[in-house]
Parts: C-alpha cells; sequence; structure tokens
C-alpha cells in the first residue's frame, strides 16, 4: 500500500509543478534543475525526454517553451508522436526516483504560494 501512496504523492506533485509553471515564472537555475532531473531519468529515451524538456521550456540555454508543431517540425515527424513522447516522459516523472523527485519537490515548494 505505501507503494501506491508513494506513487499517487509523487504523480500529484509533478502534475501540480507542471501547472504552476504553466502560471508562474521560474528562474532558469530551476529549470536547469527540472531539466538535470529529467535527463537522469533512465526510463526514457534522449529523444523522449528532449522533446518533453522543448514543450515545457526547461531545455538550457534559451528555455523556451516549444508547440507540439515546432518540436514536430524539427524532429521531421508528427505532431501526435510528439504528443506521445510528451505524455510518456510526463507518466515517467511519476516513478522518478526518490534524489530527483526531492529536487522536483522542493522546486514546486519554493514556487507555492
Amino acid at each position: 500500500m505505501e507503494h501506491i501512496s508513494k506513487f499517487s504523492e509523487h504523480r500529484d506533485t509533478i502534475v501540480a509543478l507542471l501547472e504552476l509553471m504553466t502560471k508562474v515564472d521560474i528562474l532558469n537555475k530551476d529549470k536547469q534543475k527540472i531539466y538535470d532531473a529529467i535527463m537522469n531519468m533512465q526510463s526514457k529515451t534522449e529523444t523522449q525526454k528532449d522533446r518533453f524538456t522543448r514543450y515545457i521550456g526547461v531545455k538550457p540555454k534559451e528555455f523556451k517553451k516549444e508547440t507540439y508543431k515546432e518540436i514536430a517540425e524539427s524532429y521531421g515527424c508528427s505532431i501526435s508522436a510528439i504528443r506521445c513522447s510528451v505524455y510518456s516522459t510526463q507518466s515517467g516523472l511519476y516513478r522518478i526516483q526518490d534524489d530527483g523527485y526531492a529536487v522536483l519537490e522542493k522546486i514546486y515548494k519554493k514556487y507555492q504560494h
């Protein structure tokens, strides 16, 4: 039961952080930390992680949010392929290692008002 509770806690925090990022301007140093946590995920491909970080706007240097269409054009693939990568990577974050989760949780709490 503890495993389900931990998963639910991680999921709820990740969803809340991603929602918060659409409303609050996160400092670039914190975006870098989010990026690093995502890129350290072992369960997703580099392509999936790249697509996700570009979509949520945490890829360094620009930290620019890109649309599904913009990312799809740069990869020469369909928008639905990008959407699948984004959803898959987001769901993978719910199972992120505890050290990566701690970083994301700390950032969420910092900006939550």
